[in-house]
């Protein structure tokens, strides 16, 4: 690993430029990874820094053994009559030139190293040149939290895009959007209310901006929407445990919070159809979110509307395998689900899966929600053992992605539950009830 001492503290990030004649960088688009490739033709000074900073940063990126960097750096490091300081020069000039990052867990950061070290040799860089950098560097930073995103990794995203908050100058449209893109963390984590947070920080900062009726706003108003239809499904679920009174109220809450996110995807609907081509996908994405909502309060014809028109958008500008695309055909099964429709909803579901298998990876977030999808059909049908391998397939993907406090982690072992109970085996059944609860 990198002695702390060479590495300029940045939680997330290790860093390293693209130097022509010595290293080379590719990118892994699949792994998310940097690659740096070491070159055996350079002639080289020798010099501490060189040795301690730039090998120990390429073994933590690539994993390299240090024997086989020792031998590969035995092969450039011939003689030559520049300085340490002229070395180092000359290094950093070439850094400059490009930047490829590889996140990792440790923190590092070759290109601070780099400035740290020649910092007493040259004179101090004008403003602008360092706006530059620190803007390239701040666009880095936002890059890789967007990709964990993407990737589910949302606790490490959470980090990288809370550091991101204090980079930011208050009040700016990248602080805005740092602080929507924290609330979309914690709408995947199912922190409802701290999703909200930010998200209505970010409303305060876009509306001062851009105004109220501004696609930036319409876009967090969406968001907004989404939190309210998933409180109120988590206080619809309570409904049945409370006695008649309780119930009553309970209801009538569920029915405003249902209100109010369809409120809420109706203002930025209106919003966008002003500002949007009609079939812009953030439109379809609106239309998704008012179906699925539809769909929960039973008006399944005008949930069917909306989802087919967020569908058809979805296929003429993104394509079939996009995983907006699956979003819209899981939307559709449950309706065809709600409605009783199995096979139907399976159809759909299955086609979700194997969009979301193909773009998504099979060990995403959102393929185990299409794993649990296809469960819960096989178990309606009374096909248990089919219900239980995908009920299984979609709990090792939550235990491992998010972890077993996850509300759909928690969810699925209550489904395998009434799958055992089903097949009365009553053993399983009280252990895996016992893991819901957890």
């Amino acid at each position: 690993m990198v002695n702390s001492k060479f590495c300029y503290l940045e939680r997330g990030f290790a860093y390293a430029k693209e130097i022509p004649e010595i290293i080379t960088c590719s990118y892994d688009n699949e792994n998310a990874e940097g690659i740096i490739s070491f070159k055996e033709t350079q002639i080289f000074d020798k010099s501490p820094f060189f040795d301690k900073g730039l090998n120990e940063l390429i073994i933590l990126i690539n994993e390299v053994t240090a024997e086989k960097i020792k031998k590969e750096t035995e092969k450039i490091n011939k003689a030559t009559e520049k300085s340490e300081k002229e070395l180092l020069l000359e290094i950093k000039e070439l850094l400059d030139q490009k930047l490829i990052y590889k996140p990792i867990d440790a923190a590092s950061g070759l290109v601070s190293t780099f400035d740290n070290k020649v910092a007493d040799n040259q004179p101090k860089e004008n403003s602008d040149e360092e706006k530059v950098k620190e803007s390239l560097s701040l666009n880095i930073k936002l890059k890789i939290a967007e990709e964990k995103f993407d990737k589910a990794k949302y606790l490490v995203a959470e980090e990288l895009f809370k550091d991101l908050t204090e980079l930011y100058d208050e009040n700016s449209e990248e602080k805005a959007y740092v602080l929507y893109k924290l609330g979309d963390v914690y709408n995947e984590l199912a922190k409802y209310n701290d999703a909200l947070e930010y998200y209505r920080n970010s409303l305060a900062i876009r509306e001062n901006l851009f105004g109220m009726e501004s696609t930036e706003a319409a876009t967090v108003y969406n968001n907004m929407g989404v939190v309210y239809n998933e409180l109120a499904k988590i206080k619809s679920a309570e409904v049945e445990k409370k006695d008649e009174k309780e119930k009553k109220d309970l209801e009538n809450e569920v029915s405003k919070l249902y209100k109010k996110a369809m409120n809420f995807y109706e203002k930025s609907l209106i919003i966008q159809e002003k500002l949007l081509k009609e079939d812009d996908p953030e439109i379809a994405r609106i239309y998704g979110n008012m179906g699925y909502t539809y769909t929960l309060v039973a008006e399944y014809d005008k949930a069917f509307k909306f989802t087919n028109r967020g569908l058809e958008i979805r296929q003429k500008k993104l394509g079939e395998n996009h995983k907006d695309t699956a979003m819209s055909y899981s939307e559709l099964g449950i309706i065809h689900f709600d409605k009783g429709e199995y096979d139907k909803a399976l159809e759909n579901y299955e086609i979700s899966l194997e969009i979301r298998k193909k773009v998504l990876s099979e060990n995403h977030p959102s393929t185990a929600n299409s794993y649990n999808n296809i469960g819960r059909v096989y178990f309606n049908k009374d096909k248990y053992d089919k219900a239980l391998n995908y009920y299984k397939k979609a709990l090792e993907i939550y235990k491992k992605v998010l972890g077993k406090e996850y509300p759909n982690t928690k969810d699925t072992y209550y489904n395998i539950t009434l799958v055992y109970r089903a097949l009365g085996d009553t053993e399983n059944e009280k252990k895996f009830s016992r893991l819901s609860m957890v």
